[in-house]
């Protein structure tokens, strides 16, 4: 996947403060940005899930 950074765009999600807070120690602690654990989570999710829907197809009549 080719990252266009001239077409980033914000997502906010609603999350409780002790959590936010929480995740945000941890990322720290790694010595990384919440933004950055985000956004490989969504990568990684989303390689999952096309991996995943294109073994279906190809498993398909």
């Amino acid at each position: 996947m080719t990252e266009d950074l001239d077409k980033t765009v914000r997502v906010q999600v609603p999350m409780a403060e002790e959590l936010r807070n929480k995740f945000k120690s941890v990322t720290a602690a790694e010595g990384k940005t919440m933004s950055e654990v985000i956004l490989n989570f969504v990568k990684d999710y989303v390689e999952d899930k096309t991996e995943e829907k294109q073994a279906k197809s190809s498993r398909q009549p």
